[in-house]
């Protein structure tokens, strides 16, 4: 027997012919399963991809009937090489057709799902970026100036202490603490004079050069919360808005492409509105004193990042995907397969008197 011969060279029982026409209804449902996957993946011609999926199935069902002829009774020449070679290649080939299979039906299963989740969150999160986000530095603005301001008040006191006139350890405490609210250090002034009314006037001067210090930091924030308000401003940002407030609506009666260029947009115009608020919070006094309801976002949508077959597996295997729903997929994808090469296998290739 040749290497490439095969056992369908004979005239073919009803049986047997039943079991091609099911052998090929699971090979295009499998074709197409992998086709899809791949076609997203390498973001390439469906034409080709479909054509790269018939091949791997195709190639997977010839090593398959190397298998069987390598385990047929009598001389078989190159049994040896049959088996080994027919045996790793379907391997191979099932393991690949497998992972794409599975790509596919999760990525059926969830889509919709998670893309009308990224449209609601991106919707919340620019409401919140509009309605709380100033709102709450403008609240970490006022809590910064009243403890600066308390801890002033502490300092004059304490400067104009009568049991402890000057300056002495405890105002040396005050002072740190001053330093920790402002993120930066506060010069004392020089030769601060031992009378009364003169450490009064030192106490003011003191207190009018910290007060400076904190108007300045609290300028740098305004000039940063006005670029951000001059941002909502823009056509740019209310287009989007607008958009994505119109794919929730219209979600069923939006195309796949409308729906994707919605989302790249929304995701991409919110990364712009983090990085405003990264470099308010990055203030070390605004991070004191108020904590950020914005939430982060990536900056391409986890329903565009599971076109890719790699990245769906990856995330399954960190346990941050549905794992019900992939192992469901899995199984589904082992079901069609197996579907098909048992036909294949048991039934095509199936010896007859």
């Amino acid at each position: 027997m040749a290497l490439f011969s095969n056992s369908m060279d004979k005239s073919w029982s009803s049986s047997k012919k039943a079991s091609f026409f099911f052998y090929l209804i699971f090979l295009a449902a499998s074709v197409w399963a992998s086709g899809e996957s791949l076609a997203r993946t390498l973001e390439t011609s469906k034409i080709l991809c479909y054509t790269l999926a018939f091949a791997g199935l195709a190639t997977a069902s010839f090593c398959l009937n190397l298998l069987k002829q390598s385990a047929s009774r009598g001389y078989i020449s190159n049994r040896t090489t049959k088996a080994a070679f027919g045996f790793v290649g379907f391997l191979f080939l099932w393991f690949c057709i497998l992972m794409a299979n599975t790509h596919n039906i999760y990525y059926i299963m969830t889509i919709n799902k998670l893309r009308q989740k990224e449209l609601r969150n991106l919707k919340n999160q620019f409401e919140l970026v509009q309605n709380q986000g100033i709102s709450t530095l403008n609240t970490g603005k006022a809590k910064f100036t009243s403890k600066v301001e308390s801890e002033i008040e502490n300092l004059k006191n304490e400067i104009q202490n009568p049991n402890n006139l000057g300056q002495g350890a405890k105002t040396d405490i005050i002072l740190n603490r001053i330093e920790h609210l402002l993120g930066s250090e506060v010069d004392m002034l020089t030769n601060p004079p031992s009378d009364r009314n003169g450490l009064r006037s030192y106490a003011t001067a003191m207190s009018e050069k910290i007060r400076s210090i904190k108007d300045q930091k609290l300028r740098i924030i305004d000039e940063k919360i006005k670029q951000l308000e001059m941002f909502f401003e823009q056509k740019e940002f209310k287009t989007t808005n607008e958009r994505i407030e119109f794919l929730i609506q219209n979600y069923e009666d939006s195309s796949e492409r409308d729906i994707i260029v919605g989302l790249r947009n929304g995701y991409s115009t919110y990364q712009k509105c983090q990085e405003y608020f990264n470099s308010l919070f990055n203030e070390p006094f605004i991070k004191q004193n108020t904590s950020s309801k914005i939430q982060s976002l990536p900056e391409v949508p986890e329903s565009i990042e599971m076109d890719d077959i790699s990245y769906s597996w990856g995330k399954f295997s960190q346990g941050e995907l549905n794992t019900s729903r992939f192992i469901w997929s899995i199984v589904i994808a082992l079901v069609l397969d197996l579907a098909c090469f048992l036909f294949w296998y048991f039934g095509v290739l199936a010896d007859e008197d």
